[in-house]
């Protein structure tokens, strides 16, 4: 397990989000939220990618992030640079101090999910131009689904 599952292992875990692979997924009524630690190649550094599908109807409930239809990453949510660099494993700052911002930056990212976690939720964050998820990729095909529902 990578240095950063572990760290978040059990704020995870308490979400309802179970590791599969290298991703975190998670199952609600209406949606399957993804979480995925991407470490770069040239560095320790890691980036956060979060993720919706629908559940239902879905053949595989977990598939790689990158083939989820709603799509993001969390530098989308926060623009705090000092609270990204915990993030940058490379960057010196105590164990303490980076699983406090770590666990910070991940209920971020599990409040955005949270925020969208049935099919008329999804729609209004849809309608709202300022919402982040207007900045996400969205695949025509599931963006028809929400429009038909």
């Amino acid at each position: 397990m990578r240095e950063i599952d572990t760290i978040l292992k059990d704020t995870l875990k308490c979400q309802g989000f179970k590791l599969k692979g290298t991703s975190w997924y998670r199952l609600t009524d209406d949606f399957i939220n993804v979480i995925n630690f991407q470490k770069s190649l040239y560095s320790n550094l890691y980036y956060i990618n979060i993720g919706i599908d629908k559940k239902i109807g879905n053949e595989d409930l977990y598939k790689p992030e990158y083939k989820f239809p709603i799509r993001l990453r969390i530098e989308r949510l926060i623009t705090d640079k000092a609270l990204m660099q915990a993030l940058d494993f490379e960057h010196n700052i105590s164990v303490l101090d980076r699983v406090e911002l770590l666990n910070k930056i991940l209920m971020y990212s599990i409040d955005f999910l949270d925020s969208i976690s049935n099919w008329e939720q999804l729609k209004f964050s849809l309608s709202d131009s300022q919402h982040p998820i207007n900045k996400a990729a969205i695949i025509a095909t599931m963006r028809s689904e929400i429009e038909n529902r």
